[in-house]
Parts: structure tokens; C-alpha cells; sequence
């Protein structure tokens, strides 16, 4: 009989130098494909901020539709005093029920008189997620508890007096930033509490080619239920009240030219801006398209697209 004799094996583990590089191949891995990780997070975001901004656009235009294309006014609240203007809802508020928000929208008719009561008491700390860019670093309920928005209406352009080859129609209020879509204030009787809407939709300078909505990074003065906050205009500068706002850049020089945005003189700090890498901002077009911006566009041409009929020489390469 054989008798089978089994050796010992000895195991050999890890040496230090093999588990550093194996330490570095992995690192370098994470290194590689962190960027990559990023980017298409944030193409994701981009995609996504986009597409709330059409929805967004395509609710204006179905409210026009619904009330004789007629665009919704930034503030539904007149007044004689552009320093000071009455405290109203949004155009946000008033385009609820055409973007899915039919359930909001009754209860603040309701509590509010038909609206011709203005109150946050019910329904201005709610939080919208319609309303808020994936990408954006703010609180979606502001500093005052109010529910915030990353969208806001450009009104036109805010100049001293106003753009030259532009006459913002009698028939609405005197403010230069009635040359927008969507005006600033709508005209209404005086002493009236019952809110009005703003201009009948018109082809002016070009849908293509006039701003809708724009983004901004704002987190103070933000309530998307406030006629007050939900809104901003585009400047060349001269004339302004202070503080000036700053764009994209905080604390630099607006690329834009600078930008007013809110109420009166409110402390705001951002005009069309946002958190999305490469300093690209999302406008949504009056045609119901969304295009990006950045910073390279010239102050001029941002201007022309932010007023709906003053026959500024707009290229379409912008």
C-alpha cells in the first residue's frame, strides 16, 4: 500500500507596493470617469430644466388661446405709481390651470375672492417642482417661506425713458417695460381691485426671435405666487434704480448689460443667470422654443430680444 504525501503550501499575500498601485489604478479610474459622470448629470439636468421651461411656454400661450390671445401681465395688479406698484399674483399664478395645477389654482380663487384679493396666506408655501431647475442650488421655499421659482417673464427692456425706436402702446401702462410679452403691469381702472391681463399676443419683431421666460439663480426675491418677484427686464444701464443687479457673475459686470429684476427698489442679486455649467442660461422663445445663452452674446442683441415689437436688428445667429 502507497501512502500519498501531501506538502504544505505556503500563501502568499498582497505586498504593499501592489496594493499601492492597485490604490492608484483604481483612483485613476474614478478620475476618468467622475467628468463623464458629471457631464451627463448635468446634460440631464439641462434636458430637464428645458423642457419645464417649454411646458412653462406652451401654458402662457394656451392661457392666451383661452382668453383671446391674450398674454397674462407679470402683476395683475394696476397702478399710478411705478415706484410702488400694487402687490398682485403672478402670471405663474394665473397659468396654473394650464399647467396641471387645476386644484391650486381653485382654492386660491376661492380664499382670494376670485382673485381680487391678494394673499400668500393659503397657497404661497407651496413648493412647485414645475417651477424649480434640477440644477439650481437654492431652497425651493425662500427666506420668508414662500414657495420659489427659477422662471420668471421678461417684461422688456427697462431703460431711461426707453428704447428709442420703441413706443410702448398707449393703451397700456407708461412703463418702458411694457414692451415685452408679457407686461409688467396690466392697464387697469383706477381704485379697481379685480385683476386684469396684460396685451393681445401679436407677431411683432418675431416669435423666434423675443424672449418669453428666462432663467435666473435669484433666491431672495423669488415667490412664484408674487406679481412682485416673478418677473425681471433687460437694461443698458443709465437711469436705474439702485442696487444694480448682477448677472451670472456675482459682483462683476453683468454680461447682459445690467439687469433689473422685482419690485421697485428690492434688494435682488440676480437678472437671467443660472447654475448650469459653462454659464449657459435657458430662455424659453415667444415661438415655444427654448434656447440656451451664455455670455458671449452681446448686450445689444439681448436687448432686442427681450422687447416683442421696437424693430431692433436682431441676427439669427445669435
Amino acid at each position: 500500500m502507497s501512502q500519498c504525501v501531501f506538502g504544505t503550501s505556503k500563501r502568499r499575500g498582497f505586498t504593499l507596493v501592489e496594493l499601492l498601485v492597485v490604490i492608484a489604478i483604481i483612483a485613476t479610474l474614478i478620475g476618468l470617469l467622475l467628468p463623464a459622470v458629471q457631464s451627463a448629470r448635468e446634460a440631464a439636468n439641462r434636458s430637464s430644466c428645458s423642457n419645464k421651461m417649454r411646458q412653462l411656454g406652451l401654458a402662457v400661450h394656451n392661457f392666451a388661446s383661452a382668453r383671446r390671445e391674450t398674454f397674462p401681465a407679470a402683476n395683475d395688479r394696476g397702478t399710478p405709481n411705478p415706484k410702488a406698484p400694487l402687490l398682485g399674483y403672478s402670471w405663474i399664478a394665473h397659468i396654473l390651470p394650464y399647467a396641471e395645477e387645476v386644484n391650486l389654482y381653485d382654492r386660491m380663487k376661492t380664499v382670494s375672492n376670485n382673485f381680487t384679493v391678494f394673499t400668500t396666506a393659503t397657497s404661497g408655501s407651496v413648493q412647485l417642482p414645475a417651477l424649480i431647475c434640477p440644477s439650481w442650488t437654492g431652497d425651493a421655499v425662500n427666506a420668508i417661506g414662500l414657495g420659489a421659482t427659477c422662471y420668471k417673464a421678461m417684461t422688456g427692456a427697462y431703460l431711461a425713458p426707453g428704447p428709442a425706436a420703441c413706443t410702448v402702446p398707449t393703451a397700456f401702462t407708461p412703463y418702458s417695460t411694457d414692451d415685452g410679452y408679457v407686461p409688467l403691469i396690466p392697464p387697469q381702472v383706477l381704485g379697481s381691485s379685480k385683476p386684469s391681463f396684460g396685451r393681445p399676443f401679436v407677431g411683432g419683431d418675431g416669435t423666434s426671435k423675443t424672449i418669453l421666460i428666462v432663467e435666473s439663480k435669484e433666491k431672495i426675491v423669488n415667490a412664484w405666487i408674487s406679481g412682485g418677484q416673478a418677473w425681471l427686464a433687460a437694461s443698458n444701464g443709465p437711469g436705474l434704480p439702485s442696487p444694480p443687479t448682477h448677472s451670472l457673475n456675482e459682483g462683476g459686470t453683468p454680461p447682459y448689460g445690467t439687469m433689473w429684476t422685482g419690485t421697485g427698489n428690492a434688494a435682488v442679486l440676480w437678472g437671467p443667470s443660472s447654475d448650469h455649467a459653462g454659464n449657459l442660461v435657458m430662455h424659453a422663445m415667444g415661438d415655444g422654443s427654448v434656447r440656451s445663452m451664455t455670455v458671449e452674446i452681446s448686450g445689444s442683441t439681448y436687448l432686442g430680444l427681450s422687447t416683442f415689437s421696437c424693430g431692433e436688428n436682431v441676427p439669427n445667429d445669435y
